[in-house]
């Protein structure tokens, strides 16, 4: 999990060159304390929700970071954030999805796990919510980062080649 925030903090840092002349770098927190990982487990029996073992692995990395996701637009919370529901997506709109948010910000966008589709495992589909409501699925977290970084490094490959025929023409 760490080589692959790592790789989705490089390459959006790598991409934002190409917008900014002054790219900020992502910033992931340290990980999670035991306190508040004991908290968030807590709080996910109670409202009887599966803890993921990938939410769990990524929180003992960093727990959450700034500017991981495309535009600075969206958050990845912290364990205490998410236990306390600080987040911002409309319960009426998103009446699952809101159960279990990860990431949010000053947007209606959010990333939350979808509690309907809990394996035997805990494990959970991620799902990315745009501010159009347009939804991106992924397996699970560890498959929704690697999707999110290849993502990431396709647009990096088309603004090279791109720059590249600029210097040709």
């Amino acid at each position: 999990m760490k080589a692959l925030l790592d790789q989705i903090v490089e390459t959006t840092c790598e991409l934002d060159q190409f917008y900014d002349d002054s790219p900020v770098r992502a910033v992931l927190r340290p990980p999670a304390s035991a306190q508040d990982l004991q908290f968030l487990a807590g709080q996910r029996v109670r409202r009887r929700l599966p803890f993921p073992p990938s939410y769990r692995e990524l929180l003992s990395v960093c727990d959450g970071a700034i500017g991981l996701f495309d535009e600075r637009r969206l958050e990845l919370l912290t364990a205490r954030h998410v236990a306390e529901e600080r987040h911002t997506v409309d319960k009426v709109d998103f009446p699952t999805l809101s159960r279990f948010v990860i990431a949010s910000g000053r947007t209606s966008e959010f990333i939350s796990f979808d509690p309907d589709t809990a394996g035997p495992d805990g494990e959970m589909q991620v799902i990315h919510v745009n501010t159009h409501g347009d939804q991106t699925r992924g397996a699970n977290l560890v498959r929704f980062f690697e999707e999110y970084l290849e993502y990431l490094q396709n647009a990096l490959r088309l603004n090279k080649a791109d720059r590249d025929q600029l210097k040709d023409d």
